[in-house]
């Protein structure tokens, strides 16, 4: 399998050597080589009801320190709520001109993104409207790529035609959301690793 460096991202990794002693304590497993080296645990009984186990507890890892960091989830839940106001107002503005213009405004389940120009703001304003209306009237399509945190948007969106432009609202800067992403990642390889066993 894959270096986990090649998997998880810098954070997932800090967090992960915080959760491996836990884990070796608790199961007399190393939690980094069942993530590298699933093979290794095949035959070993009960392992898939083991992973169910360990993922609890990396919930709960990182539910202690997300519940001690109450000024901060409040902060984030404030900036938040701002930007997915201005998320739903700039995906109102472009819904508006873009049927005006007859220019098709889509959802779509994957788009390449690779070649573009990108273009950050921390959210909307007379300027913002001016520079979407511009983009609109250079487009071919526009493709709304924002994605979704607990229950906040985070504002994406691809003007595509000769050129191609990621408009995009600047997301807070948290690190309960680097946490909860990190999250996510361990808790995925551990389930991708689950579903690989042979024994169930």
């Amino acid at each position: 399998m894959a270096e986990l460096d090649d998997i998880l991202s810098d954070d997932s990794l800090r967090y992960l050597s915080e959760i491996k002693p836990v884990i070796r304590k608790k199961y007399s497993i190393d939690v980094e080589e069942l993530l590298k080296e699933p093979a290794n645990f095949n035959d070993n009984p009960g392992m898939a009801e083991k992973i169910r186990s360990i993922e609890k507890d990396v919930d709960a890892f990182f539910d202690q320190r997300i519940a001690g960091m109450g000024s901060e989830a409040a902060e984030l839940k404030n900036a938040l709520a701002a930007v997915d106001a201005d998320t739903k107002k700039i995906t109102q503005v472009i819904t508006t001109k873009a049927s005006i213009g007859q220019v098709p405004f889509v959802r779509p389940l994957y788009v390449d993104v690779q070649e573009r120009e990108e273009i950050i703001v921390e959210g909307y304003d007379a300027s913002v409207d001016q520079l979407v209306t511009r983009m609109i009237n250079i487009s071919d399509y526009i493709a709304d790529l924002s994605t979704v945190y607990k229950d906040y948007t985070i504002g994406s969106w691809l003007f595509s035609g000769r050129n191609r432009y990621l408009l995009s609202i600047s997301p807070p800067s948290s690190e309960i959301m680097v946490m909860d992403r990190s999250r996510d990642e361990i808790k995925g390889l551990l389930e991708s690793v689950r579903d690989s066993l042979n024994v169930k």
